[in-house]
């Protein structure tokens, strides 16, 4: 694809450790998080609004990772579509 986004080639051993420390960062930035809205203390005494928390993170991640493939997507098969009218002529 010709897009402003570059490929990005990784191995299995680089995407395992990014993503313990993906989670590390959610957990953290969580707990900070629920913290400062509701008190201190306030996740370490509800862990499982820490998970939703992540969970939320990752996927509104997702959803953007989603979103720009997506666009990438439209743009590559609207230059396909434009060559394809320009050779016809």
């Amino acid at each position: 694809m010709s897009n402003a986004h570059a490929e990005v080639e990784i191995g299995s051993e680089k995407l395992l450790e990014q993503a313990w420390m993906t989670a590390s960062h959610y957990m953290v930035f969580a707990v900070q998080e629920i913290d400062k809205q509701f008190g201190d203390g306030y996740a370490k005494a509800h862990p499982e609004l820490v998970g939703v928390f992540m969970q939320t993170a990752a996927t509104d991640f997702q959803a953007g990772l989603l979103k720009v493939g997506l666009q990438d997507l439209r743009v590559e098969l609207g230059h396909c579509w434009l060559e394809q009218i320009a050779s016809q002529k």
